[in-house]
């Protein structure tokens, strides 16, 4: 048998070898590079998930905070808004929270007494005042242009006070604990309205006859309009929370005029203008005026960025304005009046009146709820209010030191009990000398051609027989008058009241200014109204006691009535045109600030006789008002609404406009000066009627000259009127982490 013998290579045998250990080393080197890629990623992933999870702790632990500051806020909000609702809208009253109040929020409502929070620990909780000083945390702020959270504003001064709101937080249901801090700061600005010179709660209307200048702001709550026959000139910024157009506003022509074939709801609108123009303002238009002259002049108002006035007028040939009916006015008006001028378009919101919410839902008159500003104080028996806190803030009334209620043939006065707040009937020095027991009757033109032929029953209010100065010369009379020098309430006797007319023992609050006067009887056949006579000569009676006339912070006079108010002859002032409205002899610094607010406001000249009251002619004609007269005071008062006799070549039925703000009821042919702020913030309740002009068809009035300015002492908030109304403005600022 033969062998075969087969030899292997012994080189190739070598490079199998090789070629095997590569292989290995490689797989080696890929497992390592794997393992090692493997292990970053692990690493990688637990340190993002590390990550992830504290990032989601933080954001919680940041939400905790937040939220716990938010409920801070709210909890601030709710104590300045409605803790301290009662008598604190207006000045002379108001009620500012306490360091230790405000502090004491932070414990009493803090996150903690929350179950929505459960899940969070926190720390650093507490809310403090940044601003002024522990004796008073309001500072005097003024409100720059640029400020756009308080635009409606710019230009005012505020009485401020800021807060700090801070929390930290950490989510206790996270596997990591970050605690996350959050702190944000907000004021509260208390602005008067009587900074305002022209503020309209409702629609604006603006149609001067003769040259119109308005020395101050001007805002409107609703739409501006403007149809003026001579120059209209604003010297501040114009705001409105609606639109500004040229033209008076009209009913909407393209309704039906045969009421017989119109729908019941249009049928309403002609019967009740007031439920028209409430129900659906979208039914009132706007429309030039025929009537010679009118909208046809300039209407200018001050760029603050140049200090020039610019005007709405783009061309006189043709003629063509500039407002929010034209293309491009949401930009375009900011660089034209460089943001003197804004309305909707540019931002600005309503100007809300000082009326807590839930007095606004529960007014008798769902159209007409600020009304219950002036309304008289609801009182018992024994002169405690029957009504809720809310609504004893809402009402001016609460706030007054001297309360005159007629009540058929009596008269009954009643001050403030110091230590119950209740008011005491008393019987007072010179009562009936005050106010007359006997009414006297003003036949109001207007009111009388619109509602049935019926005539004022007036109630007269002399102000010198207040004060004691029979002489009317400036002079007090120690033994007349309702008070003594330093205000103290006086008998017949002469003595100071300690006793209300049951016999009861109190202490009266001294006069501070502020009188609440009514008649209760109003009906269709009877229309109570309230004269001011013998006004010219306010008190002010200073530290010394002696009499002078002087701003010191504490008196004035301020006249509130729910009824129509005439105002007869000079208030407030000398009667010499030719100075300001103010008193012989006297600057303008020591006119004291005075207000009257009213139903409506009417002025009688100082030449208003009972003679002429009535004329034969039943004319306007036959009341000469003869003799300049002069009225210093702010103006809160209501206007009329406008209604369906608007037409196109007339202005009656309109509210008469801004120029016609205060009434009149005589053919004048002498200077109407007046220095104030003029506010609407209410209808007319009591007086309804609907403008009518001068002229031989209405008999109503024929104007006077008006020399009208807005007094610039009210920029200064120490020298204004008691119970100016505040509006309240809450805002943001500088919220941060930390």
């Amino acid at each position: 048998m033969k062998t075969v013998t087969v030899e292997i290579n012994p080189k190739s045998r070598a490079s199998s070898h090789s070629r095997r250990g590569s292989v290995l080393l490689l797989a080696m080197g890929f497992l390592l590079v794997m393992t090692l890629l493997i292990a970053s990623l692990l690493s990688w992933a637990s340190t993002e998930t590390v990550m992830v999870s504290r990032r989601a702790a933080q954001v919680e632990s940041q939400y905790g905070a937040e939220a716990a500051v938010r409920r801070e806020m709210a909890q601030v909000r709710k104590l300045y808004f409605e803790g301290y609702s009662s008598n604190s809208y207006y000045t002379g009253s108001m009620a500012a929270p306490t360091d230790t109040q405000i502090a004491a929020l932070s414990s009493s409502y803090g996150p903690t007494t929350v179950t929505a929070l459960s899940n969070y620990a926190f720390s650093n909780v507490s809310i403090a005042f940044t601003s002024g000083s522990a004796g008073n945390r309001y500072v005097t702020n003024a409100i720059a242009n640029g400020d756009e959270t308080l635009s409606a504003f710019a230009g005012l001064t505020s009485q401020r006070a800021t807060i700090l709101c801070q929390a930290k937080a950490t989510a206790s249901n996270r596997r990591y604990s970050i605690p996350m801090g959050v702190q944000q700061q907000f004021n509260i600005d208390y602005i008067p309205v009587f900074q305002y010179a022209v503020f309209y709660n409702m629609d604006m209307e603006i149609f001067n006859g003769p040259t119109m200048t308005i020395n101050g702001k001007v805002h409107a709550n609703g739409t501006l309009y403007y149809a003026p026959a001579a120059t209209l000139a604003v010297q501040a910024a114009v705001t409105t929370d609606g639109s500004i157009e040229r033209g008076i506003k009209v009913w909407n022509s393209s309704l039906p005029t045969s009421l017989s074939s119109a729908s019941a709801s249009v049928q309403a609108y002609y019967n009740n203008s007031q439920a028209a123009y409430a129900a659906d303002p979208a039914n009132w238009a706007n429309s030039v005026p025929s009537v010679s002259g009118y909208g046809t002049a300039s209407f200018t108002v001050k760029n603050p960025s140049t200090g020039s006035q610019v005007d709405f007028q783009t061309s006189s040939s043709p003629l063509t304005y500039y407002d929010s009916s034209s293309s491009g006015w949401a930009g375009g008006a900011l660089t034209r009046w460089g943001g003197g001028v804004k309305t909707k378009d540019q931002g600005i919101n309503d100007v809300t009146p000082p009326v807590p919410d839930d007095v606004i839902s529960a007014a008798t008159d769902s159209t007409n709820p600020y009304h219950v500003i002036i309304e008289h104080p609801v009182l018992n028996s024994s002169g405690a209010s029957t009504e809720s806190t809310t609504t004893q803030g809402a009402k001016m009334g609460y706030n007054a030191t001297l309360l005159i209620q007629r009540s058929g043939t009596n008269v009954i006065f009643r001050v403030k009990d110091a230590a119950s707040g209740v008011y005491r009937q008393v019987a007072l020095r010179d009562a009936s000398t005050i106010v007359p027991i006997a009414t006297d009757t003003l036949r109001d033109q207007r009111e009388y051609l619109q509602n049935g032929n019926v005539k004022m029953t007036v109630t007269d209010f002399n102000i010198a027989a207040l004060y004691g100065d029979s002489n009317a010369d400036g002079t007090l009379d120690a033994n007349h008058g309702a008070m003594d020098n330093n205000g103290n309430w006086m008998n017949a006797s002469n003595a100071a009241i300690t006793v209300d007319t049951s016999g009861n023992t109190f202490t009266p609050v001294p006069f501070d200014g502020t009188v609440y006067i009514y008649d209760d009887n109003f009906s269709s056949s009877r229309k109570p109204a309230i004269r001011i006579k013998n006004g010219a000569k306010i008190f002010d009676k200073d530290s010394n006691s002696d009499s002078t006339i002087g701003y010191n912070g504490n008196l004035g006079l301020s006249i509130i009535s729910e009824n129509p108010v005439y105002v007869q002859g000079n208030f407030n002032s000398d009667g010499n045109t030719s100075t300001g409205p103010e008193k012989t002899g006297a600057s303008k610094e020591n006119v004291p600030p005075a207000m009257i607010a009213a139903d409506v406001l009417s002025v009688l000249s100082s030449s208003w006789t009972s003679a002429n009251d009535d004329p034969a002619s039943s004319s306007y004609f036959g009341r000469s008002g003869s003799v300049n007269t002069e009225i210093n005071a702010a103006i809160l008062a209501g206007v009329n609404r406008s209604d369906q006799s608007v037409v196109n070549s007339s202005f009656d039925g309109t509210t008469g406009g801004v120029n016609n703000f205060p009434r009149f009821l005589e053919n004048w042919s002498s200077t109407f000066k007046y220095s104030g702020s003029m506010v609407a913030l209410w209808y007319g309740a009591q007086s309804t009627s609907s403008y009518r002009g001068a002229g031989t068809v209405n008999n109503v009035f024929s104007a006077p000259t008006r020399d009208w300015s807005f007094n610039t002492d009210f920029l200064n908030p120490n020298k204004l009127p008691r119970g100016t109304p505040i509006i309240r403005v809450y805002t943001t600022s500088n919220w941060a982490r930390f």
